[in-house]
């Protein structure tokens, strides 16, 4: 295979492999890399075959320790080694050692394959965002453009991509450090809406505290337009708040008739840290 298109599963795409071959009529690979949630003695993969609710129900009723893990680099390796060009996209280094493994597989490969081409690009994102990447990334490649060309195109596009996202639990991100203790406590404690979004270093940023049924997501979308949204694609993915994500795609149609919002719902690494009827949206904003 001439590329390959590799991710790792904070991107929710584990289960959109058949889906992007298929659009790219099998001349693209795509991969999904698994993170891994542990619960004490209980661990959950999160490819395809987690069953996301099962997950979200155990963790509801457990109360000690938890976190999530990096993919090997073996793992990494494993998945570079079926194309010629590859381009892997990883949670925002911030956050999680998936980058560095990545990083470190590619080191591997190209001792036993230095005639392949590897870029690792850390998204200093997750989810939605990534989906934006990824996607680009494939209908780059459909392109049969060069390596050095998908490197730049990519970075380039990477400057335009954004995410911005409301959360009414924030327990998980507090117990792993994830946030500022105090200031993401005290408005859970009083039953405030967080408005936050990944920043250029990758970092968790919390913007704006909210409260009422759906305050939180119109300041999102007076966020998204303040920074530079004037139509184009839109990622929302969301833990079991279809509504809250049907409502935030119907005022962007509102504002924008003719751009593209999906909506899709978190898989294991996004649920764990977002936590029940979190909402994130990735977008595109003006051309720089």
């Amino acid at each position: 295979m001439k590329w390959a298109v590799v991710v790792d599963s904070s991107s929710d795409m584990a289960c959109m492999k058949q889906e992007i071959e298929e659009a790219a009529n099998g001349n693209v690979l795509f991969e999904s890399v698994a993170l891994k949630l542990e619960a004490g003695e209980v661990e959950f993969t999160d490819d395809e075959t987690l069953d996301v609710d099962e997950m979200i129900s155990y963790l509801k009723s457990y109360s000690g320790k938890s976190g999530s893990a990096s993919p090997s680099p073996q793992e990494w390796y494993d998945a570079f080694e079926q194309a010629d060009n590859v381009i892997a996209i990883t949670i925002t280094s911030e956050l999680s050692g998936s980058y560095r493994s990545a990083c470190a597989a590619k080191d591997m490969i190209q001792e036993d394959y230095p005639d392949k081409n590897i870029f690792v690009l850390d998204s200093k994102s997750t989810g939605p965002e990534m989906v934006l990447l990824a996607r680009k990334a494939v209908s780059f490649a459909l392109e049969d453009i060069s390596f050095d060309e998908m490197q730049q195109k990519m970075l380039k596009y990477q400057k335009r991509t954004h995410l911005i996202f409301a959360l009414e639990n924030m327990d998980n991100l507090i117990k792993n450090g994830r946030v500022n203790k105090l200031e993401a406590g005290v408005a859970a404690l009083l039953g405030i809406k967080i408005l936050a979004r990944a920043s250029v270093q990758g970092t968790l940023e919390i913007m704006k505290k909210a409260r009422g049924k759906t305050k939180v997501y119109d300041k999102m979308l007076e966020e998204m337009l303040d920074y530079g949204y004037i139509g184009g694609h839109v990622v929302i993915s969301h833990c079991n708040n279809e509504a809250m994500a049907g409502y935030l795609r119907l005022k962007i149609l509102e504002k924008y008739p003719d751009s593209q919002v999906d909506i899709i719902r978190t898989r294991g690494l996004c649920s764990f840290y977002a936590e029940e009827k979190g909402v994130l949206v990735g977008y595109e904003r003006i051309e720089a």
